[in-house]
C-alpha cells in the first residue's frame, strides 16, 4: 500500500482526493488500478462537479488577503478537474473510434 493510499484510507477529503489524482496524473505510466480509479471518478458528476466547486475558490479579486492554502488547494482541483476531464474526453474517443 502506498503512504498517499494509507493517509487517505478514511474519510477522504475532496483536497485529498484531488491529490491523490493529480499524483497519479503527473507520474506514467499509470498502473490499470489507478486507470480504474479515474474513469470511475470522471463518470462521477457529483464528484466533479465538488472539484469544479472548489477549483473556483481562488480569490481574484484581493490577492493580497487571498489565503495560500486556498490558493494551493483551488490550483489542486482545478488540476484534478482537468486530468478527469481530459480522461473522460479519451474515453468518448474511444466510444467514437477515433484514436
Amino acid at each position: 500500500m502506498k503512504l498517499y493510499e494509507f493517509m487517505n484510507m478514511g474519510n477522504p477529503t475532496i483536497i485529498g482526493q484531488a491529490r491523490k489524482i493529480e499524483r497519479i496524473w503527473k507520474f506514467t505510466p499509470i498502473s490499470q488500478k489507478d486507470k480504474n480509479w479515474l474513469i470511475r471518478l470522471s463518470k462521477d458528476e457529483a464528484f466533479i462537479g465538488k472539484l469544479y466547486w472548489h477549483s473556483r475558490q481562488m480569490n481574484h479579486r484581493a490577492p493580497a488577503q487571498t489565503d495560500f492554502q486556498l490558493l494551493t488547494d483551488a490550483g489542486t482541483c482545478a488540476s484534478a478537474y482537468l486530468a478527469l476531464s481530459e480522461v473522460q474526453r479519451q474515453l468518448e474517443r474511444r466510444a467514437a473510434g477515433i484514436h
